[in-house]
């Protein structure tokens, strides 16, 4: 905000006192996302996504049977699309200013909708295909068990590496690089 002021995005300070006042305050947050704050982040996040994670989960799981629902591909489809499309419209989701974090892009301004969409796309892309694939697998081949749970931890699996990873480098993970954002905190 102190700069959209400056540069004329915003209504410019009309004293010197607001401008030393907006100073002051942005040097009393902090500067760098913690650890501890990108966790809570993602507990807010996993609270929300736990209904569409749940429905992925349990019809590419191989315990459950192929055809549990009609048109069961098309939902394991449109749970990770909508997610990225949620990631657009709200410019990451509502877990980031819950948890005081935004979603800035290279500029330093808000993340873009694309940029944002992106993102979603990449953190989302290879675990929900390696689910598909596993029911895929089962739809194919019902003897292929192994296979079909191999494909299938390796999803989850690959999820729970993202978590770790957004824990290690929670303003910016290989996914923020490729789409070119930043978590930054608010």
């Amino acid at each position: 905000m102190l700069l959209d002021r400056l540069t004329g995005h915003r209504s410019p300070y009309a004293r010197l006192a607001d401008l030393r006042a907006d100073l002051i305050a942005a040097a009393e947050r902090p500067t760098e996302v913690s650890t501890g704050r990108r966790a809570l982040q993602l507990l807010i996040q996993t609270f929300f996504l736990s209904p569409g994670l749940l429905v992925l989960m349990v019809l590419t799981c191989p315990d459950f049977e192929p055809n549990l629902i009609p048109y069961d591909l098309a939902v394991l489809t449109a749970v990770p699309i909508a997610w990225t499309l949620g990631a657009m419209v709200l410019r990451g989701g509502l877990s980031y200013p819950l948890a005081g974090l935004a979603l800035i892009g290279r500029d330093g301004r808000a993340a873009g909708r694309l940029a944002c969409g992106l993102r979603a796309f990449l953190v989302w892309a290879i675990p929900s295909a390696l689910m598909a694939s596993s029911q895929w697998v089962q739809h194919v081949s019902p003897e292929s068990v192994v296979t079909a749970w191999s494909v299938w931890l390796a999803g989850l699996l690959l999820m729970a590496i993202y978590l770790v990873i957004a824990l290690l480098f929670p303003s910016r993970g290989p996914h923020d690089r490729l789409s070119g954002t930043v978590v930054v905190p608010i």
